[in-house]
């Protein structure tokens, strides 16, 4: 179980890596969302779509081991160690919370949203 979750994590990981380096830097105070739709919004049209599939295909608990991976990313590129104080606010239902925390909820959001989209749908019309 650990095992995989580590992979899992490696593979959004790099999945988030393959866009051009200038892409990739992290955004700026002007640039950044302000709440976790936009952000969700954002990290799904910079997803290639393995990526997407694969975090769609994931449990609730297996989203801990993206921590290190998509979480670290968003930590990172979305400012929340640099003062997105709005998206902190907003991914913690109006406090300011860690932004470790606040990742998770992001990356959760995201789940949702990718587990929405990749739901079967059903051919028998029930």
């Amino acid at each position: 179980m650990i095992a995989r979750i580590v992979v899992m994590a490696a593979l959004l990981a790099s999945a988030m890596g393959v866009r051009a380096e200038e892409e990739d830097k992290p955004l700026g105070p002007g640039e950044w969302p302000l709440t976790v739709e936009a952000t969700v919004t954002d990290l799904a049209k910079r997803m290639p779509e393995p990526a997407r599939k694969q975090l769609a295909a994931m449990s609730r608990e297996d989203l801990a081991g993206t921590h290190f991976g998509i979480g670290l990313y968003i930590r990172n590129h979305y400012g929340l160690w640099r003062g997105n104080q709005s998206l902190l606010k907003s991914a913690c239902d109006g406090s300011t919370c860690h932004p470790d925390d606040a990742s998770g909820k992001i990356v959760e959001a995201l789940w949702q949203r990718l587990q929405a989209e990749h739901q079967p749908v059903s051919t028998t019309g029930r």
